[in-house]
């Protein structure tokens, strides 16, 4: 079951994705962590770099096309659909979010132009988390900011995110993570779902 982990900065992916591969564990559930990028293009790494910079360097089309061909070369090689449970921390409503909030635009129509089929989760779960937490959140990382973990970035990035929730392909789960609690529930909603038949 490939099973992606979406939202803002600070909204609590990399927690919730601990908690579900330990979960998973505990149950004898092999999983394995997948990041948004394949990092296996030149071409396309240097444009993904500059657009996590907050760097507008292309056209609007480059960019979707690089990000598409690091995309196709993500599946090809690193998306191991024998594991039981494949988690990816960011996958494409990132990205969508990423390019709408630098080229000023709507972000479902840039899901769709991103939606390879091959590249499809099973269930994505948005995180909800009102930007005020993520804010805080952030501010307590040791890690210098990086331009999507600025102040000015979280409140349209929130929207954004909405936005992706009703543009995604079904099953999307949205749901905050303000608490310990919430991570439990999510984590046993996803175990649930991967027991059943697919």
């Amino acid at each position: 079951m490939f099973i992606v982990l979406d939202g803002p900065a600070g909204s609590g992916k990399s927690a919730l994705r601990d908690q579900l591969l330990h979960a998973a564990a505990e149950r004898g559930i092999r999983g394995v962590h997948l990041g948004q990028f394949s990092w296996l293009s030149l071409t396309a790494t240097r444009t993904i770099v500059a657009l996590r910079a907050g760097q507008v360097t292309s056209s609007l089309a480059s960019a979707v096309s690089a990000v598409r061909d690091d995309l196709a070369l993500h599946v090809r090689h690193n998306l191991c659909r024998t594991a039981p449970l494949i988690v990816a921390d960011r996958w494409t409503p990132s990205t969508a979010c990423l390019l709408a909030l630098l080229y000023e635009q709507p972000v479902g129509p840039l899901l769709g132009e991103l939606a390879l089929p091959e590249a499809l989760p099973d269930m994505t779960i948005l995180l909800t988390t009102p930007a005020d937490l993520c804010r805080d959140r952030i501010r307590k990382r040791p890690a210098s900011r990086r331009f999507l973990d600025a102040d000015a970035n979280l409140g349209p990035l929130t929207r954004l995110y909405a936005d992706a929730a009703a543009a995604c392909p079904d099953p999307v789960i949205t749901r905050p993570s303000n608490q310990p609690s919430d991570l439990v529930e999510l984590t046993e909603a996803v175990l649930s779902h991967q027991k059943g038949p697919r």
